[in-house]
């Protein structure tokens, strides 16, 4: 069946808006991440961040990013060397980011809101030197999250009951803290390790 020409200006317009959204959300995705770049005190391992310098794929050229059709889907900054403060409202404004990981760094201070990040599926913290209590409810809002990794920090007070709200959970770890009080029951038939 052939398709009318007057449908051709349509699916023109279609295409383009497609590839302009594309376009867009990958350059707001890196200068997100730039700018949380200049977040971190010590971001040498991060030389190869610089603008103009725009990855694709599962080649880009950026240390410790993970990428999908021009779209950032994971960042790997482990064992780094970085210090300083997550900026949380620049990782907000990225779509695509499904895991998290800044472990085995110098991170200090309270657990970041990444609980704004509802969309994640994977964080990764430990090794680090947070500290604090962590809110009762801080997990609430993250239902796609499957693998949380807090070990190895300062964390004190309760453990947070909203670990337990999880609708499919694979992996958590909260071993090494000063955890205080009862563990909430996680009775889940999904989880792996914990």
């Amino acid at each position: 069946m052939d398709l009318d020409w007057h449908f051709h200006p349509f699916l023109y317009l279609v295409i383009i808006s497609i590839f302009h959204f594309s376009l867009t959300s990958s350059a707001s995705d890196f200068g997100a991440l730039l700018r949380l770049k200049k977040s971190f005190t010590n971001a040498g391992a991060l030389s190869s961040w610089i603008l103009g310098s725009v990855p694709r794929n599962r080649q880009t050229h950026w240390n410790g990013l993970l990428c999908f059709d021009g779209i950032v889907t994971g960042l790997q900054l482990q064992n780094m060397g970085l210090s300083g403060t997550i900026d949380v409202d620049a990782l907000a404004t990225i779509q695509g980011l499904r895991s998290l990981s800044f472990a085995y760094n110098s991170f200090t201070g309270t657990i970041p809101q990444l609980n704004r990040l509802g969309y994640l599926k994977a964080m990764y913290l430990r090794g680090n030197q947070f500290s604090g209590e962590i809110p009762s409810d801080f997990f609430s809002k993250m239902k796609s999250l499957k693998r949380v990794w807090l070990s190895d920090n300062k964390f004190t007070g309760g453990i947070p009951p909203s670990l337990a709200e999880f609708p499919r959970p694979s992996e958590l770890h909260l071993e090494k803290n000063q955890f205080s009080g009862t563990i909430p029951s996680i009775d889940q038939p999904t989880l792996m390790s914990f």
